[in-house]
């Protein structure tokens, strides 16, 4: 019985009288035949043909960087097709052929049907799939509870995990968010170019499925990268200067938002939580021109411009008298007390710097604000 394996369209020759797998099959009622649907590999030898199926993956000079892309292939048997599915390229040994190298075989992964979109999704985490963003609210919840598939990904349903805040109560940010499984299915199919045609997956017992997605103690690191954390600086500052310091460079932007504005110096908090504030400063290039004076350095963040609403991240100091606190390069490193902000507050730096006379010198700012948003 001659057996045919074709890859692209290409028959490929076998090694004589030897085929290193057996297949399984059935044949139904009606005379159709199913065939094998898993993985299989075989190793083919280096010919002419099959080499050309492969870009004669040996010969270092050619460009056949696409040799091991998926392709086409079928196995028949009797001129009855029993596998087909991607064929994908593993290894080519190589051997000497006189003036140059070549492959000695080539080692191929035979994927049949329906097993091609499991290795292209053996890597994917939930996680990775994209969902539309929902504000976690009243609204939000309330309309989560009517949730229905297809119009909707997901919504919010009872699930006990402890006991209700209020006994024999449930309060709506005590429901638990969930996700349609036909939703998972539908977008991680979608991600890799298929889709999914199935009388019992659209049936009404399935779509009703549901994946729970309890809300964390805590949002993860990554939310706050995305949306909170932020740093600015400059190398040069104002001398005298007292106000808002509006005239540093963001150097960190969160991809998702941006709560700092360049143009003010105001950092708007995007939400609710506990958040942190770095300020370094330096003083370099101090001179006193021989006189023996000194300057003034402070600043403070502070909440919508209150003086003193962050008392731990006050650094520097100011003229006392007749008296500078500074007569010197000087660097100031400070960090804030973790504070709890609500979604709104406006924080910004507040600077005032002097000099007595005949002194100058330079300084160089830098602000970072990192947050943790909380689960309220």
């Amino acid at each position: 019985m001659r057996k045919i394996l074709k890859i692209a369209g290409q028959e490929c020759d076998l090694k004589e009288g030897i085929f290193p797998f057996s297949i399984s099959y059935k044949v139904s009622e009606e005379g159709f035949i199913a065939g094998s649907a898993s993985k299989r590999s075989i190793r083919l030898p280096s010919t002419s043909n099959n080499d050309s199926i492969f870009g004669d993956w040996g010969q270092i000079s050619n460009n056949n960087a696409g040799a091991q892309n998926f392709r086409r292939f079928s196995y028949a048997q009797g001129g009855v097709t029993l596998f087909q599915g991607l064929a994908e390229l593993q290894s080519a040994p190589l051997q000497s052929d006189v003036y140059r190298f070549r492959a000695k075989e080539y080692k191929v992964d035979l994927y049949g049907d329906n097993a091609d979109w499991a290795i292209l999704l053996s890597d994917t985490q939930l996680s990775d799939l994209e969902y539309t963003n929902q504000i976690y609210n009243q609204s939000t919840i309330v309309t989560g509870w009517f949730a229905d598939y297809p119009s909707d990904e997901g919504g919010f349903t009872v699930v006990k995990w402890k006991e209700w805040e209020t006994p024999g109560k449930v309060k709506l940010d005590e429901l638990t968010p969930f996700v349609f499984i036909k939703t998972i299915l539908d977008k991680a199919f979608a991600s890799i170019g298929y889709r999914i045609i199935s009388s019992f997956l659209e049936s009404e017992a399935f779509t009703r499925l549901i994946h729970l997605a309890p809300l964390p103690d805590r949002y993860p690191q990554e939310f706050s990268e995305d949306y909170l954390n932020i740093e600015a600086s400059t190398a040069s500052g104002t001398t005298p200067f007292t106000g808002t310091v509006n005239f540093l460079t963001q150097t960190k932007t969160p991809p998702e938002l941006d709560p700092y504005d360049e143009l003010t110096g105001i950092y708007t908090v995007p939400f609710t939580g506990f958040y942190e504030v770095t300020v370094f400063a330096q003083v370099t290039n101090f001179n006193d021109g021989g006189t023996g004076n000194g300057y003034s350095f402070v600043g403070q963040t502070q909440i919508g411009a209150i003086p003193n609403s962050i008392p731990s991240s006050l650094f520097g100091a100011a003229t006392i008298g007749a008296v500078a606190p500074y007569n010197a390069n000087e660097s100031f490193n400070n960090t804030s007390n973790v504070v709890f902000l609500q979604a709104g507050d406006e924080l910004s730096l507040a600077l005032v710097t002097g000099g007595q006379a005949g002194v100058t010198y330079d300084y160089s700012l830098s602000w970072s604000v990192i947050g943790e948003a909380a689960l309220v």
